[in-house]
């Protein structure tokens, strides 16, 4: 009796780790919209997966609130590609960071927190609502991992390790609409004074 109570127990976790995996698609990037990287903002090297975001959002109603439970403990876990397309492993909390009046506006969208059983010095922080799931995997011994939800049309995720280069082309747009700001700005002051 005891052996097939294990036994049951065994191929349960291992049905419902072999479903999470499948919520995951691995796509090319033919499925982005061909205007997802605006003004050369792509990144140098990403992986894009196809999520059944609705399936996705009723498995996290079975997360355990953080207030229970810590993350390390959890039994609830969820698997997340990483950046080279590995699935891993993590236990999963509900882990909320609204106000509660924030919350109470937009209650379809909620914040998790999880531990990584694979991966045991990486965690995760992410937040699911309305079909979107965006968050980060942060590690002692590898770059951060971003996961964006890129292409609402197609349902695509993103996930890229190298932010450097996006933080550099962001800087370098915000860098040249300043001093197009203030050449702007020098102009308006010298045409104010000429027409006294």
């Amino acid at each position: 009796m005891r052996k097939s109570l294990l036994f049951s127990l065994f191929v349960f976790i291992c049905v419902a780790t072999y479903g999470q995996q499948n919520l995951w698609q691995q796509m090319d990037e033919s499925w982005l919209s061909a205007d997802r990287f605006p003004n050369g903002s792509k990144p140098k090297a990403y992986k894009v997966f196809q999520l059944k975001s609705s399936i996705m959002t009723e498995e996290l109603k079975r997360a355990p609130s953080e207030k229970s439970v810590s993350a390390s403990n959890s039994s609830f876990i969820l698997s997340v590609p990483n950046a080279e397309g590995v699935i891993e492993r993590y236990r999963v909390v509900n882990a909320p960071v609204m106000h509660p009046d924030l919350a109470a506006k937009y209650p379809g969208i909620h914040s998790y927190a999880g531990k990584g059983i694979d991966r045991p010095n990486s965690t995760i922080r992410f937040s699911m609502g309305m079909g979107k799931f965006e968050g980060m995997i942060l590690s002692t011994d590898r770059p951060t991992i971003y996961i964006d939800q890129s292409d609402e049309k197609n349902n695509c995720t993103w996930l890229f390790q190298e932010m450097k280069s996006l933080i550099i082309k962001m800087s370098l747009n915000v860098l040249l609409m300043r001093k197009h700001n203030a050449a702007f700005k020098r102009n308006a002051r010298s045409t104010k004074c000429n027409r006294w």
